[in-house]
């Protein structure tokens, strides 16, 4: 991956300019069959787009972030991925902003947790995922008092060899 391009864009300042893939204020950025692999932070990444697709992708070691992420997206899906090593969260939803966000049929090991739906959000969807040898399997968390997670569904998912399967 691209290594320290620093600006002031972007997710995190500290962090920007390393993920494989950044989709920032985009309409309908689609990722199919990609593979990224080495980056500091995220696989890919959407930050304030619409209408998302990541479908069959291969996403490894991600050191610090997460494979797949979601900040104030509307409109997401993940389908297909396989997510191996990374740092944070395999595929991560985090708030706030993130609606209708479908996260299906993914592969997902070796990380902090395999899939995040964090802060306010409102319609998630967390089906027939298989997640394993992460510490966190899936975790749900609004992070917070003043925050709310609505239409958050999960279900069907197979987990595997993780010291806290659902954390909600």
């Amino acid at each position: 991956g691209a290594r320290t391009a620093w600006s002031t864009f972007g997710a995190d300042v500290k962090q920007d300019g390393d993920a494989g893939i950044e989709h920032y204020q985009c309409t309908s950025p689609r990722t199919i069959e990609c593979k990224v692999d080495q980056v500091l932070t995220w696989g890919i990444i959407h930050i304030g787009c619409t209408d998302t697709k990541t479908i069959d992708c291969t996403l490894t070691n991600m050191t610090r972030q997460s494979g797949v992420g979601h900040a104030s997206v509307v409109g997401g899906l993940v389908r297909g991925c396989f997510v191996n090593y990374s740092g944070l969260y395999g595929i991560e939803v985090e708030g706030p902003g993130n609606t209708d966000i479908h996260v299906h049929n993914n592969t997902v090991r070796n990380c902090l947790s395999g899939i995040a739906v964090i802060g306010a959000i409102n319609s998630c969807e967390v089906k027939q995922n298989l997640v394993s040898l992460c510490t966190y399997l899936i975790q749900a968390n609004a992070n917070g008092e003043s925050n709310t997670q609505i239409g958050t569904e999960i279900s069907g998912n197979r987990l595997y060899d993780g010291y806290f399967h659902l954390y909600l």
